[in-house]
C-alpha cells in the first residue's frame, strides 16, 4: 500500500511538471521574432485584377533599389503612410512567405506573398 501511494505521488508530480513545462515552452515559442530583411524600392502597382489580399494594402509589386522582395507583398503594419503607384517605400519584409492572406480571385487558390512592415512611404 505504501508503494502504491508513493508511485501515485511521483506520477502526479511528473504530470504537473510536464504540463507546466509544456505551457512555458509553448509561450516562449510564440514570442520568437520572425526573420526579416530590409528592402527599399519604387512601387509599381498597388492593385492586381487577379490577386486579392485580406490586408490594409496589397498586393504590391515593386522595382527594388536595394535587395528586393522576391515576389508579391502586402503591408501587415506600418507607420509610413499610404502606398501609391510611383511612390518609394522603405521597410522590412518577412523571409517566409505567407499563404493565408492573398488569394487568386479566379481560382480561389492561395498565393504566397511576403508580409511587410513599412518605415516610410514617399508622398
Amino acid at each position: 500500500m505504501k508503494k502504491n501511494k508513493l508511485h501515485l505521488f511521483i506520477s502526479i508530480t511528473v504530470l504537473i511538471i510536464t504540463i507546466y513545462t509544456a505551457s512555458f515552452v509553448d509561450a516562449s515559442f510564440k514570442t520568437i521574432p520572425k526573420l526579416t530583411m530590409p528592402f527599399g524600392g519604387k512601387i509599381i502597382t498597388t492593385k492586381s485584377p487577379v490577386i486579392t489580399c485580406a490586408s490594409t494594402y496589397g498586393p504590391l509589386t515593386m522595382q527594388p533599389i536595394t535587395k528586393g522582395i522576391p515576389g508579391i507583398s502586402f503591408i501587415s503594419k506600418g507607420d509610413g503612410g499610404t502606398p501609391k503607384t510611383g511612390s518609394y517605400i522603405l521597410g522590412n519584409y518577412e523571409l517566409a512567405p505567407n499563404v493565408g492572406t492573398c488569394y487568386n480571385t479566379e481560382t480561389g487558390a492561395p498565393v504566397p506573398a511576403f508580409s511587410i512592415k513599412t518605415y516610410g512611404v514617399s508622398r
